[in-house]
């Protein structure tokens, strides 16, 4: 279930944050705010900060420790709307990464890598698992991600910043590594079609 999700991203922070969008009175539009990812909450009433703590399954006595907030949205950071004129599709690299216990999935977008830890594409998984990225870019200049399945925002993303010089050179030794193993399957092969060809009787013209 996505709050189930949602909920799990919040736990070791003990923190949940509801964005409110509403004409006067009247709430237009709802959204959970889970760590570095925002989630529309579509199917469900207004409802408060509070009540997503027991949408969460949080116990009574368990509650004092959780903080639950209500936040306007911020349009300098991030939109909130379907469609922003100005975004671009982005694709997943076909692998994971994992770094210090978290396990990032790296996005090719116009600027390079962004790398966002797996756990925040969970709440996305609807339909099969069938969305679409796309990046947006706010106005400090700084990239998000956009979810989207057809035309409809499922969620926004913001990727997590753990480039540093450990990490490059972590990174760099794992790439030389990666490159001694392919060179070594490249050779290794043609040892073993120069043997197929000897064992057939087969020669080189």
């Amino acid at each position: 279930m996505k709050i189930k999700k949602i909920a799990a991203i919040c736990k070791p922070w003990k923190r949940v944050d509801l964005i409110t969008q509403s004409e006067g009175r009247t709430i237009d539009a709802q959204y959970i705010k889970a760590g570095a990812g925002i989630y529309p909450v579509r199917g469900l009433p207004a409802i408060n900060p509070e009540q997503l703590l027991t949408l969460f399954d949080i116990p009574e006595n368990k509650r004092d420790d959780w903080t639950a907030e209500r936040l306007p949205p911020d349009p300098d950071r991030y939109n909130l709307a379907d469609m922003d004129e100005h975004e671009r599709p982005v694709h997943m690299v076909p692998f994971g990464l994992r770094w210090g216990g978290t396990v990032y999935q790296p996005i090719k977008t116009s600027r390079g890598v962004l790398l966002v830890p797996e756990e925040l594409l969970g709440p996305l998984e609807l339909g099969g698992g069938m969305f679409d990225l796309f990046e947006r870019e706010n106005s400090f200049g700084e990239l998000y991600l956009a979810a989207k399945v057809g035309m409809i925002l499922q969620g926004l993303i913001f990727p997590e910043d753990i480039l540093t010089e450990h990490f490059m050179e972590a990174f760099r030794s794992f790439y030389r590594g990666i490159e001694v193993s392919f060179e070594g399957t490249m050779e290794r092969n043609e040892i073993r079609l120069e043997q197929t060809r000897k064992n057939l009787g087969i020669e080189e013209s």
